[in-house]
C-alpha cells in the first residue's frame, strides 16, 4: 500500500514506474497560496495480506513551512512608520517528484528547476496590515494565516533570494497615508536546506536608509507548526 493525501489535487500526479517504487509529482502552487495543501505521505505497507487486519497508516508532513519575522533599523523620514507590503521568494523549485522508500522518512524528493516565484501581499491578505517594530525590539511575524507558505523540500539554488517591499506611512492623518514605497533584496546564505516536515523561520531586519541593505539576521529550523493554520485540511477515507 502506498498512501498520500490529499487524494485529489490538480497539482499532484501519481507516478507508476516500470520497476522500483511508485511516487507522486507535486507542484506547490504559485498562484493559489492560500489553498496550498498540507501534503502528507505515509510509510509504505509492503507485502500486506488480509490477515494483518486494518492497514497501518503512519503519515508524515512532506513539505516545508516557510515563515518570516521582521523589524527595522534606522530612522524613517519625518518619523514615519514602516509596513511590509510585499515579500517575494525568487528562484525556488516548484515541482518535484517524491518516491516512496523503505527507510525514514519513507519518501525522497528529487528533480525540479529553480525558476518559480512565490509572492505575498497585504492586498491579498497574505501579509498583516501592521507596522513592524524598530530594533532592538524583536522581529514580529508579518504573514497572516493565509500567507503561510507550504513549499517543496529542497537545497536552495545559489540564485534564490528574498525581495521585500516596504512602505513609509504618515500616521497623523486618518486614515494613514503612504508616503513612499521601497523594494530591496535579501540574500540567502548558500547552501541552504529546506527539510521536509520542518518550519523555516527567517528573521529579517530592514535597514530603512535609502541605499542600505536588508539583513537576514538569522533563521531557525523548527518542528512543524500547526497552530493558526487555515490551509486546506487533508482527507482520509
Amino acid at each position: 500500500f502506498f498512501m498520500y493525501t490529499p487524494k485529489a489535487s490538480a497539482n499532484l500526479v501519481p507516478v507508476y514506474p516500470v520497476s522500483g517504487m511508485p511516487g507522486i509529482t507535486y507542484t506547490a502552487s504559485t498562484t493559489d497560496i492560500s489553498n496550498q495543501p498540507d501534503l502528507c505521505i505515509a510509510r509504505p505497507v509492503l507485502n500486506a495480506t488480509k490477515e494483518i487486519g486494518p492497514v497501518p497508516a503512519v503519515f508524515h508532513h512532506a513539505l516545508t513551512q516557510i515563515l518570516f519575522d521582521m523589524n527595522y533599523k534606522g530612522t524613517p523620514p519625518s518619523g514615519y512608520s514602516v509596513k511590509i507590503e510585499r515579500v517575494r521568494l525568487i528562484n525556488i523549485i516548484a515541482t518535484r517528484t517524491a518516491t516512496f522508500t523503505t527507510v525514514a522518512p519513507y519518501f525522497e524528493w528529487s528533480g525540479g528547476t529553480a525558476d518559480a516565484t512565490y509572492e505575498l501581499n497585504t492586498s491579498t491578505g497574505h501579509l498583516r496590515d501592521n507596522y513592524i517594530p524598530k530594533s532592538p525590539a524583536l522581529e514580529v511575524p508579518v504573514q497572516n494565516s493565509l500567507g503561510r507558505l507550504y513549499l517543496l523540500p529542497q537545497t536552495l539554488d545559489p540564485s534564490a533570494h528574498i525581495e521585500i517591499t516596504y512602505g513609509f506611512y504618515d500616521t497623523a492623518p486618518d486614515p494613514d497615508v503612504r508616503k513612499a514605497e521601497i523594494t530591496k533584496v535579501v540574500s540567502i546564505p548558500s547552501p541552504s536546506e529546506w527539510p521536509a516536515n520542518r518550519t523555516i523561520r527567517y528573521k529579517i531586519t530592514v535597514d530603512v536608509g535609502a541605499s542600505s541593505p536588508v539583513t537576514l539576521t538569522g533563521y531557525s529550523i523548527d518542528d512543524w507548526t500547526e497552530s493558526g493554520s487555515v490551509h486546506t485540511n487533508v482527507e482520509f477515507d
